[in-house]
């Protein structure tokens, strides 16, 4: 299983360097729905209307993965884990 962030996608929608690779990860892919959130906040921002959106994510095999609670906290309980490796949380 792949898990994506919201660059991922936007990089295989937006036909940038390793699309291909993540073109081939949609089979078994999944994304929290925080990530897709900022997927259309990205195409929103840029003047897409929310039709046309919703359109070009419904044909991907990608699964949704509500965020809840549990999620929430177990997300923020990465960070000490990831803060040596420069990551943030959503940034």
């Amino acid at each position: 299983m792949a898990v994506l962030d919201a660059s991922a996608l936007l990089g295989l929608l937006r036909s940038e360097p390793g699309a291909e690779r993540v073109r081939a990860l949609l089979p078994d892919a999944s994304m929290s729905t925080v990530n897709l959130a900022e997927v259309v906040d990205h195409f929103a921002r840029n003047g897409a209307a929310e039709a046309k959106i919703l359109e070009v994510l419904q044909l991907l095999p990608i699964k949704l993965v509500p965020f809840t609670d549990e999620l929430a906290t177990v997300a923020g309980m990465l960070a000490p884990l990831t803060r040596t490796a420069g990551l943030s949380l959503g940034a």
